[in-house]
């Protein structure tokens, strides 16, 4: 066997092996906090807040969930800000109660959709309520964005 033989054969095993690699790590899950972190810097906080929020309960990845929530917490306020047109907007209900009952609500969920009234802004519902702040805006944002409500 000659020297480009062995070279050849040495590069071919080398790609081989470099392939196989990305291919076990293409199986193997990508971390929550690496998820995260992706979609924050592609400026793609809306996903990335729904993920986290989704998780911040789970016990294996709530640290994650709960450590880009905090970090981030003023950017995803503004994301949810944004989808509701602004925290100076009066929210009301957009469905029947019929309805509401088909969309399962949570016990969060049920709790600021009671509240509304059509004379509070979602800043005074997030007031009074006594959420957390970023929890109470990140749940009126689905209800608007699930078309359960919408501004007056």
């Amino acid at each position: 066997m000659t020297d480009d033989d062995n070279v050849f054969r040495d590069a071919d095993t080398a790609a081989r092996a470099e392939i196989a690699a990305s291919q076990e790590n293409r199986d193997q899950p990508v971390s929550l906090a690496r998820q995260l972190t992706r979609l924050h810097q592609r400026g793609d906080l809306w996903p990335a807040l729904k993920l986290a929020m989704e998780k911040v309960n789970t016990s294996d990845e709530s640290i994650a969930a709960g450590t880009y929530l905090q970090r981030n917490r003023d950017a995803l306020l503004q994301a949810c800000e944004w989808r509701l047109g602004g925290f100076t907007n009066t929210p009301r209900v957009r469905i029947s109660k019929e309805e509401m009952a088909r969309h399962k609500l949570d016990h969060r969920s049920a709790y600021l959709l009671f509240m509304i009234d059509g004379q509070h802004t979602y800043e005074d519902l997030l007031q009074i309520a006594g959420v957390p702040e970023l929890e109470g805006a990140y749940t009126f944002a689905w209800l608007h964005e699930a078309g359960i409500i919408e501004n007056a």
